[in-house]
């Protein structure tokens, strides 16, 4: 029996699939959606000549999108190369706290943020707002070697110390437990995926960096 060749309709679908796959990850990077978006899936026109238009379409936005981040980046490079880090060790600090700090203000944390949790979180996070706009001021100002110094040092810090709390809101949950060994693949598979976002990031702020110092 003879087998059927595929129809050129069926041919078509599938290169949609594939080019509109590919599409989906360049247009977000290297923004948080380039992980997460292209699994919610967008309806699609079925005819070739529309999803040509549409795939123009999504090229334009991506270009666009590209240029306004690369603008943006570029104003200050090295601060954007630990903010992403930075801003998920002061998220997790306050989400992670027991229950004991919301009634009684027993805080749990090593760095000098100790301080401003145990009076108010909402001055930890007025603290963190100003703590934010110093560090850019002062890396537009700075020169180096102490402003890659002063980027990696708080790229490194960051992430150790957002991870370290990630771990423990996994404990605490009964996410992460010794005694079971998925749960432990899950919680090491899920840091890894935030180191290579970190990195991801600091890479592409870096390279813009080295272009505008180049130039």
């Amino acid at each position: 029996m003879a087998r059927r060749r595929p129809s050129s309709r069926f041919k078509n679908n599938i290169y949609m699939f594939s080019w509109n796959f590919l599409l989906r990850i360049m247009s977000r990077a290297p923004t948080l959606g380039y992980f997460t978006d292209y699994f919610i899936p967008r309806p699609r026109l079925m005819d070739f000549d529309n999803f040509i238009d549409d795939q123009d379409h999504n090229m334009c936005y991506y270009s666009i999108t590209k240029l306004k981040m690369k603008k943006i980046v570029s104003k200050n490079p090295l601060f954007y190369a630990f903010l992403f880090p930075a801003i998920v060790d002061g998220f997790v600090t306050l989400v992670g706290q027991n229950t004991s700090y919301w009634t009684k203000r027993v805080v749990n944390e090593a760095s000098p943020a100790y301080y401003f949790l145990s009076a108010s979180p909402w001055l930890f996070l007025l603290g963190s707002v100003i703590w934010f706009v110093f560090w850019y001021w002062l890396f537009k100002r700075i020169k180096e070697p102490l402003n890659l110094f002063l980027m990696f040092l708080f790229m490194v810090g960051h992430s150790w110390g957002s991870s370290s709390w990630i771990m423990n809101m996994f404990k605490q949950s009964g996410v992460y437990t010794l005694s079971n060994q998925p749960s432990i693949i899950f919680a090491w598979s899920f840091i890894i995926f935030y180191l290579i976002l970190v990195a991801g990031m600091a890479t592409y702020c870096l390279r813009v960096y080295i272009r505008k110092i180049v130039k």
